[in-house]
């Protein structure tokens, strides 16, 4: 059997719901915390399971009698972009709660962030420079870079909170993870409509 066979759509008797309801099952994820890697954050993740009271991260893989991986204890996921900022994060968003079912979304910003030593000007004006291309137009300025951790966890749990694939029931929460201190400082929790 190749990789490509290793595709849940190509087992025999595939059906959807069938595949989701066994993620659901395997796979507890309930929260999602977007953050960046830089290394000084590292704990960042931790921190937000602590935070949560889902200490299994990244949890143990389950394997049934066979010897066969067929879940996690995981609980709490990550998503690692540039600066903790949520743009490219929102994929992930819509297709991990379709397919587990998630309940949070954290965004987490921290201190001495690179995306704090230059404007999204200073990028913009970088980049044609030393590599002859206009990025003006291809991303948000708004997420190019951080000036004030307010602003910036303002900007992206509105973009979350508001992107079509979010659920209106996913809480939404950003907060600042202080390197120095190895602690997060909650900036904003934004709670879900209740589904019906």
């Amino acid at each position: 059997m190749g990789y490509n066979d290793k595709v849940y759509t190509k087992m025999q008797g595939y059906e959807f719901e069938g595949i989701r309801q066994f993620f659901h099952s395997a796979i507890p994820l309930k929260t999602l915390v977007i953050a960046c890697p830089d290394p000084r954050a590292s704990g960042a993740v931790d921190a937000v399971a602590r935070e949560f009271n889902q200490i299994s991260w990244p949890g143990e893989i389950i394997r049934d009698a066979n010897g066969t991986k067929v879940g996690s204890t995981m609980n709490v996921g990550a998503v690692i972009t540039t600066g903790g900022r949520a743009q490219d994060a929102l994929r992930s968003i819509t297709a991990l709660h379709h397919l587990i079912g998630l309940e949070n979304v954290v965004v987490v910003h921290h201190t001495w962030c690179g995306l704090t030593a230059f404007s999204a000007d200073a990028l913009i004006f970088g980049h044609q420079r030393e590599n002859g291309g206009d990025i003006s137009h291809v991303h948000d300025p708004a997420t190019l870079c951080i000036s004030n951790f307010d602003d910036s966890l303002r900007f992206d749990v509105n973009l979350v909170r508001n992107a079509p694939g979010t659920p209106r029931h996913l809480n939404v929460f950003g907060y600042v993870y202080d390197t120095d201190e190895d602690k997060l400082i909650k900036v904003i929790e934004d709670r879900g409509t209740k589904l019906a």
